[in-house]
C-alpha cells in the first residue's frame, strides 16, 4: 500500500519549469533517493510529497493516517534555543518526538549537553539534533534532504546504518554516493524535467543511465538521418512536392517540430594553476588551544607539489581551525607556518560566504577576476567561464537569490578558481553539490598540478581525489596514513574488532610434525629475523615520539622557534618510520599466517 501516490504533477518556478507529469508511489520499506543537477528541483519534489508545498498540476494523494517526517537541509532554529528548547519547541515535520526514542538517538550521535544554545553549536552538532529529532518521531516515511551534510564519518556510518536496517519508508535527497548505494533500494533521477526510475544502488544506475543516455543518442541520430533525407527530397522541385502525400508533409514538420535530445551540458573545469615555488608550505611543531581546551597538539609537516591530502576526524575535533593556521587566518600559540613566496592559497570553505542575494551572477565572478588563463594557455573572459560552470547568458544577469543552494555553492567554487590558486584547500566541498558536478571536479582534482588540501568525510570522493589522510583523534594529535578512506575504514573497524575480543590464554603449542612446517612456513629466512625485529624497533619509535611531543609542548618563546623547528622535523619523520613499520609488520604478520 502507497504511504503518498502522485499523478501527473508539475511544477514551476519563477519563470523556470522543474518537472512535468510526473506519476510516482512510495509504499511501506520503499528507500528512494532522488539525484538529479543542482537547480532541478530535487528540495521542491521532497516539500510537495511532505506537503509543504502545491503542485501546479496533478494531485498527491497520502493515505488516511500517514505520518511524514521531514529534514530541511538546512533545519532552521533559533540561535538563543537551548537544545531542549529547540527539540520540543514546535512538530517536526507532521510528528513530534518521542521522549524515550529522541534520548536514545542524542545518545547515539554524542548529544549529551541539552543546555547548550543552538547558535553556539558547529554545523555538524545542529545537524545532528535536527536527526535526531526527525529520527525519533514515529512516522512511517522520513524525508530526509542532504542527511549527511556536515556530519563526521561515525555519525555518517551509524545513520547508514539505521536508515538501512528500518522498516519505514524513506525519501531522500543525497550526494554522498557510499551512502546512498548502502542505503537505497532504488534511485530515481529528474532530467530534462521527467523522473526516472532504477532499481538498485548507485552502481546499478550507472549501468542502466549509461544504456539510457546511449538508447536516447542513438533514436536522437536516427531522427537526424530521417529528417535529412526527407528534407533533400522535399527541395527536389515544385514537380516533386507537389506529387508528394500530405502524410509526408506532416511527418516532415513533425519531425523538425519535435524537441531535441542534447548532451546534457557538462561543466568544464580548467586552469593553468600558478607556478609553485621549491618552497611551498612548511609547519614545524604549531599547537592551538582554546582556554582549557587543546585544539591541535604540536603538528609538523612539509607540504609538497601535486601533494594530495585529506583531512578526517570527528565534529569540532579542530580540523577547520587548523585549516585557519595554514592560511594565516589565526596565529598558533606555538611553532611556525613558513608559506612560499609563489603560494596562492584557493579556499573554497564549509559554510560558504553571505553573499548578496541582489547581486547578479556575472558581477560577483568578475569581483574575482575579469579573465583567467585556463589549460593549453588560453585566456577566456568571467563570462565564458560562467558558460562552462553551466551559467548560460540567461542566468548570468540574474540575482544571486534566485539560485538554488547548490547552485549558489557552485558559483562559489567558480569565484575562488577564477583567483587561479595552486594550492586548494577544499573544507567539505561535496555539501549541497550534485553527484555530476561531483564527479567532474573528481577529474579536475587528480589532474590538478599544485597542492590539494581537502576536509571531508565524503568516503567516494576521498578515495578518488585523497592518496594520503591526516586523522584527528580527540586530544587533538593528528596521524598520518598513507591509505585511502575505505582503507582506513576497514583498518579502524578491524582495531575495534580486535579491542572488543577477550584475552585469550595461552595455550599449549600443539605439536607439529616436520611436514606441517613445511606446509605451512610462507616466510622467508630474512623475513622471519625483520619480522622479530619489528616490534622492538616500533617501541623505540614510539618512545622517542613521545619524548619529542613532550619537548615540543614545552616551547614557547621566541627562542625555541629554531629549536621547534628541529624538533618538529624529526618528530614527523619519526611518525612517517612507526607509520612505515606498522603497515610492514602486519604485512609480513599476515603472510605468516
Amino acid at each position: 500500500m502507497n504511504i503518498v501516490s502522485a499523478d501527473g504533477i508539475s511544477k514551476t518556478l519563477g519563470d523556470k519549469p522543474l518537472f512535468e507529469n510526473l506519476s510516482f508511489g512510495i509504499g511501506d520499506g520503499d528507500k528512494f533517493s532522488l539525484i538529479g543537477v543542482n537547480g532541478c528541483g530535487k528540495t521542491t519534489l521532497l516539500r510537495l510529497v511532505a506537503g509543504l508545498d502545491q503542485p501546479d498540476d496533478g494531485t498527491i494523494v497520502r493515505s488516511r493516517d500517514a505520518r511524514i517526517a521531514y529534514l530541511q537541509q538546512i533545519p532552521p532554529f533559533d540561535p538563543a534555543h537551548t537544545i531542549e528548547e529547540h527539540l520540543f519547541s514546535g512538530p517536526a515535520a507532521h510528528d513530534r518526538p518521542e521522549g524515550w526514542r529522541l534520548k536514545s538517538f542524542l545518545t547515539d550521535y554524542g548529544v549529551t549537553d541539552l543546555a547548550a544554545r543552538m547558535g553556539e553549536l558547529s554545523g555538524g552538532m545542529q545537524k545532528k539534533v535536527a536527526l535526531a529529532r526527525v529520527l525519533a518521531t514515529d512516522a512511517q516515511l522520513l524525508i530526509l534532504d542532504e542527511p549527511t551534510n556536515h556530519l563526521d564519518l561515525d555519525a555518517i556510518l551509524r545513520l547508514q546504518d539505521h536508515l538501512r536496517d528500518m522498516k519505514k519508508a524513506l525519501f531522500m535527497v543525497t550526494h554522498d554516493r557510499m551512502f546512498l548505494d548502502a542505503v537505497s533500494t532504488g534511485i530515481w533521477e529528474i532530467d530534462r524535467r521527467q523522473l526516472f526510475t532504477y532499481g538498485g544502488g548507485y552502481e546499478r544506475y550507472l549501468e542502466r543511465k549509461a544504456e539510457r543516455d546511449l538508447s536516447l543518442q542513438r533514436s536522437e541520430d536516427k531522427a537526424e538521418n530521417i529528417l535529412r533525407t526527407e528534407l533533400e527530397w522535399l527541395r527536389r522541385g515544385p514537380k516533386a512536392r507537389a506529387t508528394k502525400s500530405q502524410d509526408r508533409k506532416d511527418r516532415i514538420q513533425r519531425l523538425l517540430d519535435r524537441e531535441q535530445i542534447a548532451a546534457p551540458g557538462e561543466i568544464e573545469l580548467s586552469i593553468s594553476g600558478r607556478r609553485l615555488g621549491k618552497k611551498i608550505l612548511e609547519v614545524r611543531g604549531i599547537t592551538k588551544r582554546y582556554g582549557d581546551r587543546v585544539v591541535l597538539k604540536p603538528f609538523s609537516w612539509t607540504f609538497k607539489k601535486n601533494q594530495k591530502l585529506g583531512i578526517v576526524g570527528r565534529n569540532g575535533c579542530g580540523k577547520t581551525t587548523l585549516l585557519s593556521l595554514l592560511t594565516g587566518t589565526i596565529e598558533p600559540d606555538g611553532g611556525t607556518v613558513d608559506v612560499g613566496v609563489n603560494t596562492c592559497f584557493g579556499y573554497f570553505d564549509q559554510r560558504g560566504e553571505t553573499l548578496d542575494p541582489n547581486m547578479k551572477v556575472i558581477d560577483y565572478i568578475k569581483s574575482a577576476g575579469e579573465q583567467i588563463e585556463v589549460a593549453g594557455g588560453v585566456t577566456i573572459s568571467a563570462a565564458q567561464m560562467l558558460e562552462r560552470f553551466l551559467f548560460h547568458s540567461g542566468m548570468q544577469y540574474q540575482a544571486i537569490g534566485r539560485l538554488s543552494g547548490g547552485e549558489k555553492r557552485r558559483l562559489q567554487l567558480l569565484f575562488v578558481l577564477m583567483k587561479n590558486p595552486n594550492f586548494l584547500i577544499l573544507d567539505e566541498p561535496t555539501n549541497d553539490l550534485d553527484i555530476r558536478t561531483l564527479t567532474i571536479l573528481e577529474d579536475f582534482l587528480q589532474r590538478f598540478e599544485g597542492c590539494l588540501l581537502i576536509v571531508s568525510h565524503d568516503r567516494w570522493f576521498l578515495d578518488k581525489c585523497c592518496e594520503f589522510l591526516l586523522v584527528f583523534d580527540e586530544e587533538g594529535s593528528v596521524g598520518g596514513f598513507a591509505c585511502d578512506m575505505s582503507d582506513y575504514i576497514e583498518m579502524r573497524a578491524a582495531q575495534k574488532a580486535a579491542a572488543k575480543e577477550p584475552e585469550k590464554k595461552e595455550k599449549p603449542a600443539p605439536q607439529v610434525r616436520p611436514r606441517d612446517i613445511e606446509k605451512k612456513a610462507k616466510l622467508t629466512f630474512k623475513e622471519r629475523l625483520e619480522l622479530d625485529k619489528l616490534p622492538a624497533e616500533i617501541g623505540a619509535l614510539e618512545r622517542e615520539k613521545e619524548e619529542l611531543e613532550g619537548q615540543l609542548s614545552g616551547g614557547r618563546s621566541t627562542d625555541d622557534m629554531a629549536r621547534l623547528a628541529t624538533l618538529g622535523h624529526r618528530f614527523e619523520e619519526v611518525r612517517a618510520e612507526i607509520d612505515i613499520k606498522i603497515a610492514r609488520w602486519a604485512e609480513l604478520s599476515e603472510k605468516e599466517e
